[in-house]
């Protein structure tokens, strides 16, 4: 299975996209977590599947929920103890990295 480091990159960004409710989200979060360890077997650079060598500082992660009817205003608005943990751990690992971590929700259209 090739290992796949992000969804989406700039120089100093990378993004990992995700869409469903935050059970699902756990999966982008260990995509993520991952591609930090392999970064920092390398010096916090990141070698892409072209070949080019990046060195970000933000991770990105847009998790798009498909089905949710209320705006996540604060972290116990998300009723997913795996996501909640997984979250954390990531997020410590990226601080101890000097690596910053963004998170954006997207609500898909109610049509």
């Amino acid at each position: 299975m090739r290992f796949e480091p992000c969804d989406l990159f700039t120089d100093d960004k990378i993004y990992f996209v995700k869409i469903g409710e935050p059970s699902d989200f756990a999966s982008a979060i260990d995509q993520a977590a991952v591609t930090l360890q392999k970064m920092k077997s390398s010096r916090n650079t990141l070698e892409l599947k072209d070949g080019k060598v990046i060195t970000p500082n933000t991770f990105v992660m847009i998790f798009v929920f498909d089905k949710r009817k209320t705006l996540v205003s604060q972290w116990t608005d998300i009723n997913s103890m795996n996501f909640l943990i997984h979250l954390t751990d990531l997020r410590n690992n990226l601080s101890l990295s000097g690596i910053n971590l963004q998170i954006d929700f997207c609500y898909e259209a109610v049509g």
